[in-house]
């Protein structure tokens, strides 16, 4: 039987594979389906028969290429002067047929490989059948598994921190396919693979490379590279990265803000500049917050025919933003009937808008801890009722929009339980940032 399989063997190969069927050695023990390329062909294990069946399937169209490999430790005195000494047993792979023939022949090899598809086009998939040289006590039945080409994404070049801005590598490498890919495809997900968007395509091995944008700052990237063929683009294998960051060149992560900032990043709330910066210190105004409120509370813009305020044309960028904010009791305007949008928000009206947002009652602070405030360059009091904005900082400190003791960015400490905030001082991006991620929590 085994003389036969290796005539078998040999004969398929010489005649161009015009068999329908090839002998082998013994197959599983239930009808299996051993390979499946899509759209091209299937190999099956005809088990009555013992015999591997290939099947094509439109042979006038798609013509296919087929493969046995063999790999056979043999000494000297077995392959007849081919191998090294008897002694020192070599390991050869070579397509039959060959003079490993004979060791399938003589069943000594250690490995069969089935090749089938179309190797041009990178669709060829392979089935690895291992087996053990017979031995005079019995042998288990040997286990059969797949081994096609598999690709392997290497970690990206750049660690697990990018910053945006930046110009990175991604590399990776394929195993078990006699040809590399003529095409792969890589792809970025922002949200730990829930959804994906096309980065780029390759038709070589050389890195492909990629410039991040502030528009994909997150703590949860991930990329993925796939194989994809050329019929119906059938992906053949795929692998994706360990989670990474991708930040702020100007807020890395051992900033005070950091996870703020980044989570208004994340819901894309608060952007970055098209230099990729964020600049955290820099003040917001008051059309860019009306803004950044709407889309915190899930709001949309207005699609206004005319507008509320007399500084507010309808050709303003943020009109659409400020009238809604002014519909929803969100933001006001000024007794002179303007609404300045070009104005710096200060941090009184960021912590009175956040309590409006909620729909808090605006309420008398606690007693402790007791608030310095300036009302002129050397001249500082404690907050008290007659400030504007007493009871709407009451109901932020009430509801942990102000937190004792805070970032020293937004409360100094002065003494035993007293603290120092500018409320009438513009609010950063970074300040601004806190207190919308603490509205949302």
């Amino acid at each position: 039987m085994k003389k036969t399989v290796g005539f078998l063997l040999v004969a398929v190969l010489i005649f161009g594979l015009s068999f329908p069927a090839l002998a082998l050695v013994s197959l599983p023990s239930a009808n299996t389906l051993i390979l499946d390329v899509p759209g091209l062909g299937k190999v099956e294990a005809d088990l009555a028969n013992k015999k591997l069946v290939f099947t094509c399937y439109n042979p006038q169209v798609t013509p296919m290429e087929y493969s046995i490999l063999a790999g056979a430790s043999y000494s000297q005195s077995e392959a007849g002067g081919w191998g090294a000494p008897e002694t020192q047993p070599a390991v050869k792979k070579e397509s039959l047929p060959h003079y490993l023939s004979f060791m399938v022949a003589i069943g000594r090899y250690e490995k069969l490989q089935v090749g089938f598809g179309r190797e041009n086009d990178g669709e060829l998939a392979f089935y690895t059948l291992p087996y053990s040289p017979p031995s005079p006590t019995p042998t288990p039945t040997p286990t059969y598994t797949p081994s096609g080409p598999t690709i392997n994404l290497l970690y990206p070049e750049g660690g697990e921190v990018f910053l945006a801005g930046e110009t990175y590598s991604v590399k990776w490498s394929v195993n078990n396919s006699p040809r590399t890919p003529n095409e792969v495809e890589i792809y970025l997900s922002l949200d730990s693979g829930k959804s994906w968007d096309l980065l780029g395509t390759s038709n070589t091995m050389e890195p492909f490379t990629w410039k991040i944008s502030a528009s994909n700052i997150t703590r949860n990237a991930l990329l993925k590279v796939s194989w994809v063929g050329t019929l119906e683009r059938t992906s053949i294998d795929e692998d994706q990265s360990g989670s990474f960051f991708i930040v702020f060149p100007d807020v890395l992560l051992d900033y005070w803000s950091f996870h703020e900032i980044m989570q208004l990043a994340e819901l894309r709330i608060i952007i970055g500049y098209p230099d990729n910066l964020f600049r955290p210190e820099n003040s917001v105004t008051r059309a860019e917050f009306s803004k950044m409120i709407l889309l915190s509370l899930g709001l949309s813009a207005e699609s206004p025919s005319g507008s509320a305020f007399m500084d507010v044309p309808m050709s303003h960028w943020a009109c659409g933003y400020i009238e809604s904010a002014f519909k929803h009791g969100l933001m006001i305007g000024y007794p002179d009937g303007s609404f300045r949008p070009e104005g710096k928000i200060t941090i009184a009206e960021v912590l009175t808008v956040l309590v409006r947002a909620k729909g808090w009652s605006p309420t008398a602070p606690p007693s402790t801890p007791r608030i310095l405030i300036r009302i002129s360059p050397d001249l500082f009091r404690f907050l008290g009722p007659e400030d504007w904005f007493y009871k709407y900082v009451g109901a932020a400190i009430v509801h942990g929009l102000l937190i004792f003791p805070d970032y020293p960015q937004i409360a100094s400490p002065i003494g035993t339980g007293d603290y120092n905030i500018q409320f009438n001082d513009p609010a950063s991006r970074a300040q601004t940032s806190v207190f919308l991620s603490r509205m949302l929590e």
